[in-house]
């Protein structure tokens, strides 16, 4: 059985072995391979605490993808958004608002307004400018339209169980 010690130490392990496969990863220019391996990265960072490590690596992906897809891409927008989540657990909130509002409308545009992770985004960013004075009938309107998709969906759902009866499943 493993100790704690163990545990600790095979988890620096895997940062650091995470940390030189991220940098092989940018030193190869392969857009994909940098997504892949610098998420892991700052996944790995932040389940640590490590969050300006996670912020850095986040950065480099961002980065690379925008020179590999641009800013119109839904991995670019998923980057922006795990940007705006550190911003948001170290108090930037006016930096995590500004993230959020760059990743949603591409959310929107790619996904559509009614999909389930334009709505977390928006429920995001409405939680943020709930707080804060100046933007709260933004954050009004926000919290407005995340509930509209969730309304929709959950209405969807139920017509579709409206065509279903007991007789159709027996015969």
């Amino acid at each position: 059985m493993a100790t704690a010690m163990d545990r600790r130490s095979t988890e620096k392990m895997d940062v650091k072995s995470l940390q030189r496969s991220f940098d092989a990863a940018k030193i190869s220019g392969n857009a994909a391979s940098i997504l892949k391996t610098g998420s892991k990265y700052a996944r790995k960072l932040k389940r640590q605490k490590a969050l300006d490590g996670a912020l850095d690596a986040l950065t480099d992906v961002l980065a690379a993808l925008m020179r590999e897809y641009g800013e119109v891409h839904e991995d670019t927008a998923g980057v922006m958004v795990s940007i705006a989540d550190i911003f948001e657990q170290t108090g930037q909130f006016s930096r995590a608002v500004s993230y959020y509002n760059k990743a949603l409308p591409i959310q929107e545009q790619l996904l559509g307004k009614d999909h389930k992770t334009c709505s977390k985004t928006a429920l995001k960013l409405a939680s943020i400018q709930s707080h804060q004075q100046e933007y709260y009938e933004k954050a009004l309107d926000m919290y407005n339209q995340a509930l509209a998709v969730r309304t929709i969906k959950a209405q969807t759902c139920c017509n579709n169980l409206s065509h279903f009866s007991m007789g159709n499943v027996l015969h």
